[in-house]
């Protein structure tokens, strides 16, 4: 059954809901003894398995309020011998394990392949390693092993804690550490258009740019489609989910923008634009957009968390973002480094796409807002008609522009 188009976005509330990587997997002493806690789920454990668990997940502590659901029958199983490895061998045969902080022991079963899972994060409050282990999920691994040694790593890693808790479940431990087992990756979703450029580097005229091609566009959505990519993450979801499939192409969502390792996993055979700009000019108007910003705050108009000018930080990002695509996309033909600023257009982007080239002006939208804003009712191209990027517009049957209100 196909999906009616919406023209806005739905709000954040009837998105998912929030999860903030306050959970994670623990022990917990009752009356009846030592319970392991998983999100919603309980599960008794025996006295040796506990013990070994403890060193993974921290002493036993007591129960905060009604902790845990029903309680399931599987119980968690104690690995044979030591070490890693013989935890390894507790997970089926052709698996593979992500192993937390480790690159895996020399001794693997041959059963066992192994991919290391850093835990430094960066400042991201935890959604970088869960990005990792996504990536890693969504490429087949079947497994996670935290050894006993990463120490608080629920702390250094709250969100793969809380990812953990809900939907992964524990399967063995010894002293050397834990095992989860990963549930089922979700199915590829079709192809799309990834608009992968950082903000102010022509985001919109892209946007505006695909939907003269026919393109149902999506573009920036605001907070909730901001927070939509995040919770489809902790979710276990596919990242366009929250904010809606039906579209053709997708720009200007930050939280997507540099997730396109994993929108490439899924939604396997889409296309990626970075667009890109001279790095001064991109600080410069990132600057001014923060400054518009605190005009628009102090008229009552703005409500958002753009208020910031920190140019150090802004070139480092850019930097990051734009090593991190090129080396992602390095000898592949599914990636267009597009600079519109510097007069890149329809030449470079309707091939790309697989469309002529339009007989239209490529559009030029915002325009980093340097001239003051027309009167309501007026245009940017003078009286009598609207201008040019209005006038194409009503030449293509299929228009879609989510505001940002």
């Amino acid at each position: 059954m196909s999906v009616p188009r919406p023209r806005r976005l739905r709000p954040p509330g009837d998105i998912v809901p929030r999860m903030t990587g306050g959970c994670r997997p623990r022990l917990v002493r009752d009356r009846h003894g030592v319970v392991l806690v998983e999100g919603d789920r309980t599960r008794a454990v025996a006295a040796d398995v506990a013990a070994a668990l403890a060193r993974t997940l921290g002493e036993p502590g007591r129960p905060a309020g009604r902790e845990g659901g029903a309680r399931r029958d599987r119980e968690v199983e104690l690995a044979a011998g030591e070490g890693l490895a013989s935890l390894a061998a507790a997970a089926p045969r052709a698996s593979a394990v992500v192993v937390a902080g480790a690159s895996g022991p020399p001794d693997a079963p041959p059963h066992v392949t192994y991919h290391p899972l850093a835990l430094t994060d960066g400042g991201q409050g935890g959604m970088r390693v869960l990005d990792r282990l996504t990536s890693a999920w969504l490429r087949g691994a079947t497994h996670l092993a935290v050894p006993a040694g990463e120490r608080d790593w629920w702390a250094r890693a709250p969100q793969l804690a809380d990812w953990l808790a809900r939907l992964g479940e524990l399967v063995a431990a010894n002293d050397a550490g834990a095992l989860w087992e990963l549930p089922t990756a979700p199915p590829p979703g079709p192809p799309k258009v990834f608009g992968i450029g950082l903000n102010k580097t022509g985001t919109t005229s892209l946007h505006q740019a695909c939907e003269l091609l026919g393109l149902r566009s999506f573009h920036w959505g605001g907070r909730a489609a901001f927070d939509g990519v995040l919770e489809a993450v902790r979710s276990g979801r596919r990242l366009l989910e929250p904010v809606g499939e039906e579209y053709d192409a997708y720009s200007d969502i930050e939280t997507l923008a540099v997730r396109f390792d994993i929108a490439d996993l899924q939604y396997p055979g889409s296309r990626f634009v970075l667009t890109v700009r001279d790095v001064d000019g991109w600080v410069d108007s990132r600057r001014r957009h923060v400054e518009r910003n605190r005009r628009s705050r102090e008229a009552g108009a703005y409500d958002g968390v753009n208020l910031h000018v920190d140019e150090d930080r802004w070139r480092r990002q850019w930097q990051t973002h734009v090593e991190r695509v090129t080396r992602h996309f390095a000898g592949r033909d599914d990636l267009l480094v597009l600079d519109i600023t510097a007069g890149q257009g329809w030449e470079r982007l309707a091939p790309f796409l697989g469309h002529p080239v339009p007989s239209v002006p490529f559009p030029h939208g915002n325009a980093d807002r340097k001239a003051p804003r027309p009167a309501p009712g007026a245009t940017a191209g003078g009286s009598g008609g609207g201008s040019l990027v209005a006038r194409a517009r009503r030449r293509v049957a299929r228009v879609v522009r989510p505001r940002r209100d």
